[in-house]
């Protein structure tokens, strides 16, 4: 019954890391907060974005480079600009951890490496695991470096923004968080409109519905359902019920389709709906209680939804204040190159920026210093 929404920042910024995992060499066209961002990296990052602008907008921007888009950027200005801020968020991770003296210990190596023998594992052996990450035009070095920057963020989330952590949220604050949000759950009995069966699964929906409204447990019937092989696969997953605001949405990022939503939100607390039908079928649902008592005695979960919150805003600031500084190789970079495009004749030149652009250009495109992988987490990260 839940729509995902595309992408949250703790699974765009894995998705860049796997993007730059196949990263290696390159000049030097940014450093943020010290740490170098190699031509290679940057080259992930406008492919990353252009990806993200194709599933948001159903456009590829990289069809457009040379066009004028709007407010008088073309679309490599767009991209540009787009991976500029989406680099600085990812590095914003590793500056927050190094301000707070947060790296990975002796316990946090032993459980990567024994997840990424778990991956070798799965995938027949070494060799194939290898081979595996070529096919997506990864490498091993960078597959540890992607996995090293995962488990940074859930360190960083885990000390500070959890129990007595100094950003950790209240009970009163979560219980505050999740004011007007409701509890429930549901029996679906599966039909398509216009399908044969579609008046008989309604009226079977209709006898659930009676039973429901009779007093039957209403845990039995979803188990009775789903034993019939039907029912909603997320009521084993959430066992305590979906949990959404007045407007259908979650607290992962998701949403509730509408008829749900609004049947959800109508109902009184411990309340049976009627037979509620959608583009899944036909829904009977129940509200169950999500007051103070509730949410207190699961706080360890709701707190969750209140960190990550924080976290994204403090990581949205520090990419407000953090130092960039670009490089001649920067104003340089040709874009075209990495989207496998010719420029348009009379496009620019790439050197647009040189004149009263406010980047600071000492750097004027060294060499990005070379590394074996396996980077120690914490430190200044080279451009690879």
């Amino acid at each position: 019954m839940k729509k995902t929404r595309i992408i949250s920042l703790l699974v765009a910024a894995a998705m860049l890391c796997t993007l730059l995992s196949g990263c290696v060499g390159g000049k030097t066209v940014m450093k943020i907060g010290g740490n170098a961002i190699s031509e290679d990296i940057y080259s992930a990052a406008l492919i990353y974005t252009d990806l993200m602008m194709q599933q948001n907008v159903g456009l590829s921007i990289a069809s457009y480079l040379d066009e004028p888009l709007g407010d008088g950027k073309t679309g490599a200005d767009m991209l540009k600009e787009q991976a500029d801020s989406f680099i600085k968020e990812f590095e914003s991770v590793v500056l927050l951890a190094k301000e707070k003296g947060i790296s990975l210990d002796a316990e946090d190596k032993k459980a990567l490496k024994e997840a990424k023998q778990s991956q070798i594992d799965a995938a027949g052996g070494k060799k194939a695991f290898i081979d595996g990450l070529k096919a997506d035009g990864l490498n091993e070095a960078f597959y540890d470096y992607m996995m090293e920057r995962q488990q940074l963020y859930s360190k960083v989330y885990t000390e500070l923004y959890t129990g007595d952590g100094e950003f950790a949220p209240s009970a009163d604050e979560v219980i505050a968080s999740l004011e007007g949000y409701v509890r429930v759950k549901h029996v679906l009995i599966k039909a398509e409109a216009g399908s044969e069966d579609y008046e008989a699964k309604k009226a079977e929906a209709q006898k659930i519905a009676d039973r429901a409204k009779a007093g039957e447990d209403f845990e039995a019937l979803i188990a009775e359902v789903a034993e019939n092989g039907d029912g909603d696969p997320g009521m084993q997953s959430n066992t305590e019920g979906y949990v959404m605001s007045k407007e259908g949405n979650t607290l992962d990022g998701g949403s509730m389709i509408k008829e749900f939503s609004d049947a959800s939100n109508a109902l009184a607390v411990n309340a049976v709906s009627g037979v509620v039908p959608s583009s899944y079928g036909f829904h009977i649902i129940k509200r169950y209680p999500f007051d103070a008592a509730y949410i207190t005695e699961h706080i360890d979960e709701y707190s969750y939804n209140v960190g990550a919150t924080a976290i994204t805003e403090q990581l949205m600031a520090a990419v407000e204040n953090v130092e960039i500084e670009y490089t001649s190789a920067y104003d340089n970079f040709d874009i075209h190159a990495v989207f496998g495009v010719e420029k348009t004749l009379g496009a620019g030149t790439g050197e647009e920026h040189y004149e009263g652009d406010g980047h600071d250009h000492s750097a004027e495109g060294e060499a990005a210093p070379e590394t074996e992988g396996g980077i120690e987490v914490g430190e200044a990260v080279p451009a690879q």
